[in-house]
């Protein structure tokens, strides 16, 4: 009589097999590794793992439309009667609602729904993916910071340059310095956890930080410092969204086609007949034949004899 039990860990699945002879009983408890995407999410506890993955799929979703704000400037600016100049011109001009010499935005509803919508989008994600950082004093201020930006994303939008520069910069300004912090100290806190999230957010807010010190110096153009300064973030949040949604495919739908076509191989049909052990291992989403006993990480061996 054999008894599986499976236990899941950080790391993988523990099963433990239980084969009982008579008044024998023997444990033999196995922890098979997984392989680990880029950026990897384990389910929280209290949480099933359908509700974490729709909570990936809504945020990396999320986060990928933030890539649609470089398009709506585009659009918008296409729409100018007089050439716009993304080097020179600012980027609230293109939300301006009044038309003047030189500057006149007809699809100026466009660019601040945009706005909008990117702050939105922002917290969203924030949201949903901030309980997969590492409990701690860090967090609460990546947190904190994220939803500064968002409302000052949206902010921008509600009031555009044209109802003052005060009220303007007063929407604009907490963000633009938020946006910078945020992206090193998730470098910084996610440097001996994920490595190459870490070095992707040190490189944009590397960028970021060069960008507004080459704007605020007048180095350059102020329109081309001033969006070397702000593209980062949404960059950085339209590629780590693709990576979550890839993570949550390779762990889902591309996984099971994997095994499928793993099942169809010639070799991998004939090699082992249906035994309880092969039906225990499709029960658990990994094929024997994959990751065989043999093979399998041993950290607990023990007999009870009783």
């Amino acid at each position: 009589m054999r008894i599986f039990r499976t236990a899941f860990s950080g790391s993988g699945r523990r099963v433990t097999q239980i084969i009982r002879v008579g008044d024998f009983r023997l444990h033999s408890t196995h922890l098979v590794r997984q392989r680990e995407s880029t950026i990897s999410y384990p389910h929280r506890a209290g949480t099933s793992p359908r509700t974490d993955n729709l909570r990936h799929a809504v945020a990396g979703t999320a986060w990928v439309l933030s890539f649609a704000y470089l398009l709506a400037e585009v659009f918008t600016a296409a729409a100018w009667s007089t050439p716009y100049s993304f080097a020179q011109d600012s980027i609230s001009s293109l939300g301006v609602t009044t038309c003047e010499v030189g500057s006149c935005s007809p699809m100026h509803d466009v660019m601040n729904s945009t706005f909008v919508a990117l702050g939105v989008l922002t917290l969203l994600g924030a949201l949903f993916l901030h309980q997969h950082i590492r409990s701690g004093r860090e967090k609460k201020w990546i947190l904190s910071l994220a939803v500064i930006i968002a409302v000052s994303t949206a902010a921008t939008g509600l009031f555009p340059a044209n109802d003052g520069t005060i009220i303007h910069w007063s929407a604009v300004l907490p963000g633009f310095v938020a946006r910078h912090v945020v992206l090193v100290l998730i470098a910084w806190h996610m440097w001996h956890e994920k490595r190459l999230v870490a070095l992707w957010s040190a490189l944009c807010a590397l960028v970021g930080l060069v960008g507004a010190g080459l704007m605020l110096g007048q180095a350059l153009h102020f329109g081309l410092g001033e969006r070397l300064a702000l593209y980062p973030l949404p960059m950085w949040m339209a590629v780590t969204g693709m990576a979550v949604l890839m993570a949550l495919a390779r762990r889902t739908v591309f996984r099971n086609v994997e095994f499928s076509l793993r099942a169809l191989h010639p070799r991998t049909a004939t090699s082992r007949p249906a035994t309880a052990t092969n039906s225990m291992w499709r029960s658990l989403g990994r094929h024997p034949v994959s990751v065989p006993w043999k093979r399998a990480a041993l950290s607990n061996n023990r007999t009870v004899r009783r």
